[in-house]
């Protein structure tokens, strides 16, 4: 007996329309979205602090979350990495595994470490669930400073749970320490590490300049020539000044790194004690391809920079310096190609009400790139002034509270005691002549001990010193750039 026939399934109709578009519509326009996210989110450092998301975030999870102080104990670099990217960074955990690795051997890194890092030659660091790691004090003084974090743009998180800085607050231009180095699409931006001792001294020069209506005078080139240029290998610069200036003066160029070593004439090698940036193990490779050279022994052990290059000893003294000189050096130099690309990022309040962060990217020279900079640190300075004086206000409005309270105990335990009166705050306030309802709350919320504890004599001379202080922070909003000066050495 046949079957039959299964009767066909109508095709469905789709919820929603598909329109028709060119693939490469489509292509060019996610590609751009793309690339947008990552030079905004990603990939290019942040010329307030110097910082990438990825660094940042990290730095902002072992303070906020975690609390890898620095006098606090070494913690797991795991606690920090998995927390970092379940609260705050929802990317791999080997890419930020090795952010924090680059952080934390830094010439000057705002990070303190415990175990093996890796060597910078390119041995691997240890997994992250044997080393440990804490914020420096460095970290805390020039970029977590909590005076200024109070006064910090705080966004939300990838998924509302929590807040994070749009930037960090930077005591200097952290920017010039960082060594920043970021690629996207269609852009890219290098730039060298400065000495934290050489930028704090620029810095400082800067800001006790004469000024003009609260203004940084324009930066030259004289003023970044004292930049003392850093590398994590030990290499050193070997620039010609022309080019020197040439980068600082277009935010683009070549600057010329040389090993730092040693000739021994007489044992016929050449040791070397620091190698710039870029220079690895290829090189070595290459040292040991030349004419002459028995072997190359890599001697760098727990961070420090010894290899050995052995020479034919057979060699005279005269075509040893002639082959050093001739096919050796060479090999120790290496150009680096700096391109300043940086980003500006800042809160912005959307039509719904919900803050998000806008971002411009721009390329500038490196004075420019610092007078933005020492303008925006007045501007924090400003703010965080601000700040200051609406927290003595409240301190000054409380002491003034409980010296009326001290002087009339009569009237408000008449108050306390009574049973028809409704509203105690409010009698409080009014029978004490306080300015505002909430100071009557805020002593009907204290203990009635405290009041024992206290006396005329004591308040007022808190008073005082609160009043000498809203005086001074009053004088830092009208004249921000000698708390600049001041906060600097702090």
């Amino acid at each position: 007996m046949s079957k039959a026939p299964v009767p066909a399934t109508p095709a469905r109709k789709p919820l929603h329309p598909v329109p028709d578009r060119m693939v490469s519509d489509v292509v060019e326009t996610a590609m751009h979205r793309y690339g947008t996210l990552t030079i905004e989110n990603r990939s290019i450092p942040d010329f307030h602090d110097g910082m990438k998301s990825v660094y940042r975030r990290l730095l902002w999870c072992a303070y906020n979350d975690i609390g890898m102080r620095p006098d606090k104990g070494f913690k797991k670099s795991a606690l920090l990495i998995g927390d970092t990217m379940g609260k705050y960074h929802p990317h791999g955990d080997t890419s930020l595994y090795g952010a924090l690795v680059t952080m934390v051997n830094q010439p000057s890194s705002f990070f303190d470490k415990q175990g093996n890092f890796g060597h910078i030659l390119g041995a691997p660091p240890a997994a992250m669930r044997y080393t440990e790691c804490r914020i420096s004090t460095n970290g805390i003084r020039l970029l977590l400073d909590p005076r200024y974090l109070a006064v910090t743009e705080m966004v939300a998180n990838y998924d509302g749970s929590a807040v994070e800085p749009v930037v960090l607050p930077a005591r200097i231009p952290t920017v010039l320490m960082t060594g920043a180095q970021g690629i996207a699409v269609g852009i890219t931006t290098m730039f060298p590490s400065f000495t934290l001792a050489s930028v704090e001294k620029m810095t400082k020069a800067l800001f006790e300049r004469k000024t003009k209506k609260g203004k940084i005078t324009e930066i030259d080139t004289k003023d970044l020539m004292h930049l003392e240029f850093e590398c994590a290998g030990g290499g050193y610069v070997i620039s010609p000044e022309e080019e020197i200036i040439e980068f600082f003066e277009n935010g683009l160029g070549k600057i010329m790194w040389s090993c730092d070593y040693e000739l021994d004439a007489k044992a016929r090698t050449v040791t070397i004690n620091g190698i710039p940036p870029g220079w690895n193990v290829s090189r070595i490779e290459k040292l040991s391809e030349i004419e002459d050279v028995v072997r190359v022994r890599d001697l760098s052990a727990r961070g420090a920079i010894k290899i050995v290059v052995e020479f034919k000893p057979s060699l005279s003294a005269m075509s040893f310096e002639s082959v050093a000189t001739k096919k050796l050096q060479p090999l120790l130099q290496i150009a680096q190609h700096y391109r300043l690309n940086f980003i500006d990022r800042r809160a912005v309040v959307e039509d719904d009400g919900l803050k998000s962060i806008k971002t411009e990217l721009d390329t500038m020279p490196v004075g420019a790139l610092i007078e933005r900079w020492c303008k925006w640190r007045v501007d924090l300075e400003v703010r965080a002034a601000r700040y200051e004086q609406s927290q003595l206000h409240v301190q000054i409005d409380h002491e003034v509270a409980l010296l009326a309270a001290v002087d009339h105990l009569d009237v408000l335990f008449e108050i306390l005691k009574s049973r028809t009166i409704k509203d105690k705050p409010g009698e409080i306030a009014v029978r004490l002549k306080l300015k505002k309802r909430e100071l009557g709350e805020w002593l009907w919320s204290l203990p009635v001990g405290r009041f024992d504890r206290l006396n005329h004599d004591t308040i007022s001379a808190k008073l005082k010193t609160l009043t000498t202080k809203l005086r001074a922070a009053e004088e830092d909003e009208n004249n921000p750039i000698p708390a600049v000066l001041r906060n600097l050495n702090a």
